[in-house]
């Protein structure tokens, strides 16, 4: 083949539009690899938290830090500093 040949089947390759049925075609290839990338993280993802449940280190069975409220004198020295909105216990907003 010549090059004029090759660029003129070039030309006429790219100006081939695909029908609607390669383009579906096209679209399901790319959406069964992404399905497989996503299977595997999902794998990969199921691993990380078993791991993690039989380390140890998971949140299961623990109890949250328990709120211990202020004392009086600990209440008035942030009520100086601006710490403690007197209002909002009390649930007056807008004032």
């Amino acid at each position: 083949m010549t090059e004029e040949q090759i660029k003129k089947e070039e030309e006429e390759g790219d100006s081939h539009e695909k029908s609607p049925i390669e383009k579906a075609e096209a679209a399901a290839a790319k959406m069964e690899e992404q399905n497989k990338i996503m299977a595997e993280n999902i794998q990969k993802l199921q691993e990380l938290k078993a791991n993690q449940i039989l380390s140890g280190s998971a949140d299961a069975g623990q109890t949250p830090a328990k709120k211990v409220p202020m004392t009086e004198i600990q209440y008035a020295e942030a009520l100086q500093r601006g710490e403690v909105d007197p209002f909002k216990a009390d649930g007056i907003e807008g004032y």
